[in-house]
């Protein structure tokens, strides 16, 4: 199997599991494979990034999945019963939209209980809802929905052929229910829930902070966890992706995604406007910005292409990863790296620490933006010199990445996407 450059998409982004479930079957099968994060609240701009780099396929999350499934012409039968994609392939340019969140609902019941012709209660009308009711009903027709809004959950009953029950009284439905599913915010009351069957299994789609655990502990009944819904409909994702046949992973998403956010790293290819973002992103952070290349320049008194051209490349390099190992220890400082910073181990590992932002543009706008100063463009051959490199170091701006943000010449969305994402860690 080649090389496996897959993400996930979404905004917000750094919260996703994904990249843990995904590098943990890349660890136990030892496959070569990268999972990164990619910030994208926009279809069609998915939809370029992904072609551009090649990607083998995406993961998508809110606010995409529905959106997708809208812009999207390919999408398999799971797909259109969910009206949601939360699965994109790439076959050679062609993009085929799959959903997997059913099996995330049905795998995980398999080993508690055997959901044919049981009563099921559902509480929410949203995507996580709809997935739920695209896998139950090959099992059963006795499903019931709730929600603080009836006209909501009604809509979603009649189109699935199902009951619906008013949010404030349905104590009913809780006495008699096998399986209560949950698809509300984690810390959302839930009427009526003292009412239910005992010996039913409760299922959370959260995966922190769960009322609903906490509540299956006290009574002593069978709980699953959202993490349960994260790895088996990721498991089945994995194999669109790849044509594999897995039907287990052993990864752990209970820890939280954290990194040291102190010195921010802004990585990318040559002219993807990382000083750009960099120098507004610390104004608006109240952080210090410092550009590398800017540092070794002054430091040196001559320019890069000079160092290049006197010293040659090897020993820029070495000038470089020694300044970035001094900058790694700053305070409060955002930090505009060169392009090439990423092809040294163990500058990529400085930068798996930190908090680190890919920021991708297209080759074909990097070019164009080149002012004749990149010592490895001079070449008559820029285009096919700039594409050459490039893909020689996505797989590591992606390994070494947080997240990416793509900038496709609207700078100041950018700042403010990457801004708002960096404050919500």
């Amino acid at each position: 199997m080649r090389d496996l450059l897959l993400g996930v998409a979404g905004k917000p982004v750094f919260h996703s599991k994904s990249p843990v479930i995904f590098k943990s079957i890349f660890n136990e099968r030892n496959i070569n494979g990268t999972y990164f994060r990619i910030l994208c609240a926009d279809a069609q701009k998915l939809f370029s990034i992904i072609k551009s780099l090649g990607m083998n396929g995406v993961n998508a999350t809110s606010p995409l999945k529905e959106k997708i499934f809208s812009a999207l012409s390919n999408c398999d039968t799971s797909a259109q019963a969910a009206k949601s994609v939360n699965c994109i392939k790439n076959n050679d340019g062609i993009l085929t939209g799959f959903s997997t969140d059913h099996c995330g609902v049905i795998n995980p019941h398999t080993n508690l209980i055997d959901l044919t012709d049981k009563k099921i209660l559902i509480a929410g009308a949203g995507g996580a809802a709809r997935a739920a009711l695209t896998g139950l009903k090959e099992y059963t027709t006795d499903i019931t929905l709730i929600n603080r809004s009836t006209d909501k959950a009604e809509q979603l009953a009649a189109e699935f052929n199902c009951s619906f029950a008013k949010f404030e009284f349905c104590s009913d439905a809780f006495m008699n229910c096998d399986v209560f599913i949950s698809t509300l915010p984690a810390d959302a009351e839930i009427p009526c829930l003292n009412f239910i069957n005992r010996d039913a299994v409760l299922f959370d789609a959260n995966y922190k902070n769960s009322l609903l655990e906490k509540y299956a502990a006290e009574k002593l009944m069978k709980f699953l966890s959202g993490e349960k819904w994260l790895i088996n409909q990721a498991i089945p994702a994995y194999n669109i992706f790849t044509g594999d046949s897995i039907m287990s992973c052993n990864a752990d998403v209970t820890e939280d995604v954290s990194y040291d956010k102190n010195v921010i790293f802004l990585t990318g290819f040559m002219c993807c406007g990382k000083s750009s973002v960099g120098i507004e992103l610390a104004e608006k952070l109240g952080y210090d910005f410092i550009d590398m290349d800017v540092l070794i320049e002054e430091r040196n008194g001559i320019k890069i292409n000079e160092i290049f051209s006197k010293y040659g490349e090897k020993y820029f390099r070495e000038i470089e990863s020694e300044i970035l190992h001094e900058l790694s220890k700053k305070n409060k400082t955002v930090v505009s790296t060169g392009g090439g910073v990423i092809l040294d181990f163990q500058n990529r590992d400085i930068l798996r620490k930190h908090l680190t932002i890919w920021i991708y543009s297209d080759i074909e706008e990097s070019i164009l933006r080149d002012n004749g100063t990149r010592p490895l463009l001079q070449t008559e051959d820029k285009t096919g010199t700039a594409v050459k490199l490039f893909n020689e170091r996505k797989k590591f701006y992606a390994e070494c990445c947080s997240f990416m943000a793509y900038n496709n010449g609207e700078i100041e969305e950018v700042i403010d996407e990457v801004y708002e994402e960096i404050c919500r860690i």
